[in-house]
């Protein structure tokens, strides 16, 4: 028998954070702790709970509309049904760690590569 709810958990494996995108570091919204609550009633009913990075974020109807397609495209899926939560803070703490390594790995390579320039509010900052 088939595992609806891990289906919908690769499903938003597969949705990527459009802000992750456009740093040219795409993460999943799993890998950077957007989601918040799967639920899947025995008859496919599924409840999405996410978060959003920042509270300004006009980003979110895109991803939720890619999370919500990804997920009735599953055989066995009834209804989709995704709500923002608007009580969670996000921070970077909440990116997945091998994620969150990835990054700062590729951010480490760029920088050597010179295809990445360090903040300079952040060496300003440091003065």
């Amino acid at each position: 028998m088939r595992d609806l709810r891990a289906d919908v958990q690769h499903a938003l494996e597969s949705v990527h954070d459009p802000c992750s995108l456009q740093t040219q570091t795409p993460l999943s919204i799993v890998q950077m702790g957007l989601v918040r609550k799967v639920e899947v009633s025995a008859e496919g009913d599924v409840h999405v709970l996410l978060a959003v990075t920042s509270p300004g974020c006009t980003l979110f109807p895109s991803f939720a509309r890619a999370a919500s397609e990804q997920i009735a495209a599953i055989d066995g899926v009834r209804s989709v049904d995704i709500d923002m939560d608007p009580t969670f803070a996000w921070s970077p703490a909440d990116i997945a760690l091998p994620a969150r390594r990835r990054r700062e790995q590729d951010y480490a390579e760029g920088l050597r590569a010179g295809t990445v320039r360090p903040r300079a509010w952040k060496q300003d900052s440091a003065a």
